[in-house]
């Protein structure tokens, strides 16, 4: 779901500050296997975060921080807008 909106990349980033409450990027780009096993390498703590994130508040808060590490303000808008959307997809599923 969030890959669909934002792209396999962010959605990797989502799955890993959920995980493990630190931001991430890929190690590598060439990666075939599932999303869920892609490498990451850990980056800085995100605020707030506490991991596992195990309940719709958590994951939440992580997508709408995500948001807003977008670098063009209406980028920033954009997703933050989405955020509602995509948490009623993810508790639905």
């Amino acid at each position: 779901m969030v890959a669909e909106k934002w792209g396999v990349l962010a959605a990797g980033r989502v799955l890993h500050i959920a995980r493990t409450g630190r931001d991430a990027r890929v190690a590598t780009r060439r990666w075939r296997g599932p999303l869920a096993e892609r490498p990451m390498i850990a980056a800085d703590r995100v605020p707030g975060s506490a991991p596992p994130a195990g309940t719709v508040y958590k994951v939440t808060q992580i997508l709408a921080w995500m948001a807003g590490q977008t670098c063009e303000v209406a980028g920033r808008i954009q997703k933050r807008s989405q955020v509602v959307a995509l948490v009623r997809r993810l508790a639905l599923a």
